[in-house]
């Protein structure tokens, strides 16, 4: 079974030394040749005490900024500083705005007699904005006017200038993060698009070696020892280190996307064909598919058309055969 775990339960402030001779280093024990042994985590979120578990059993892996690091860091790290500020930022330019469009005057009595009595226990003025209300001061106060005009122009740049700070921080494109298309023209959104995937697929390609990998390897030997695998309906396949590593060989196809002009990459994907840069398979893994099934469900449309007596305008198609049909 596969348990997620909080990465909190193995806290990074817990440095010991093993009854081993081992070094704990943020809750990870290492061994004389710097390798992972074993991780401890606490057995609730309020207790010291610790469970030690082999490190063959967790599967602990990040992207690694520098050279030693024991434990990742959240990718959102970078822009939290720049996310807090935002944050305060409106949150003040909202009362500001709110306080501007709330009060409307004040009453003042020349005798000097008091209508209410609203002050704080050390003899502060309390009043609250309220739209369309008029309250009246005490005895000998004096109100100067106040007109918050802020925010005006400078709410929209500063939180443009934020959001910029914060999409690098994330790696990721401004208008993919704000979803503001405002400044973006063609070349530049196509710009933008091809690294945000870039990125993506780098990612991709680190969850697979880092994790689908490993859990698929330990499934499969189960499944082959344990004959959850079948031949055929009735007949489990057994375990071989031939077979093992006969259904270790796979490929991964993560998501991929659209492209922005599908007819001008496609016209580029032609001329790479024609010379030689590119394959059709390469082109259909590019778009998220696997190209054998892609190759099969030609050859079933070509065979029901023809048997429809329908003619298609398909060329320089390649010729398929499928020898398990």
């Amino acid at each position: 079974n596969i348990q997620f775990v909080d990465p909190d339960l193995v806290p990074v402030h817990y440095n010991d030394a093993a009854k081993n001779g081992n070094k704990i280093i943020h809750g990870i024990e290492y061994d004389k040749n710097d390798k992972r042994v074993a991780y401890y985590f606490v057995k609730s979120e309020t207790s010291k005490e610790y469970n030690r578990v082999l490190a063959e059993f967790v599967i602990h892996e990040f992207i690694t900024e520098r050279a030693g690091q024991r434990r990742g860091i959240p990718w959102m790290s970078a822009p939290m500083l720049r996310m807090n500020m935002l944050n305060k930022f409106e949150e003040a330019a909202l009362v500001n705005a709110r306080q501007g469009a709330s009060k409307m005057g004040f009453y003042t009595v020349p005798d000097g007699e008091q209508i209410g009595d609203d002050v704080d226990t050390d003899g502060s003025l309390v009043m609250e904005a309220e739209p369309g209300t008029f309250e009246q001061l005490p005895p000998g106060v004096d109100f100067k006017s106040y007109d918050p005009a802020y925010p005006n122009g400078e709410f929209e740049t500063f939180v443009k200038a934020s959001l910029h700070g914060i999409a690098s921080g994330l790696g990721i494109n401004y208008h993919s993060l704000a979803s503001d298309l405002s400044d973006v023209n063609y070349s530049s959104a196509r710009i933008g698009e091809m690294i945000d995937r870039e990125i993506w697929k780098a990612l991709q390609r680190w969850m697979i070696e880092s994790f689908i990998e490993p859990v698929y390897e330990h499934w499969i030997e189960y499944a082959l020892q344990t004959g959850k695998i079948f031949i055929n309906p009735n007949v489990p396949a057994s375990y071989t280190e031939e077979k093992y590593n006969k259904f270790l060989n796979v490929a991964w196809q993560p998501r991929r996307w659209q492209w922005v002009d599908p007819q001008k990459e496609m016209t580029a994907h032609e001329k790479a064909i024609s010379l030689g840069l590119k394959s059709r398979s390469e082109i259909i893994r590019e778009m998220g598919r696997d190209p054998d099934e892609v190759w099969i469900e030609i050859q079933r449309e070509n065979e029901k058309l023809k048997e429809l007596g329908i003619e298609t305008q398909a060329k320089d198609m390649p010729e398929v055969t499928n020898e398990n049909n």
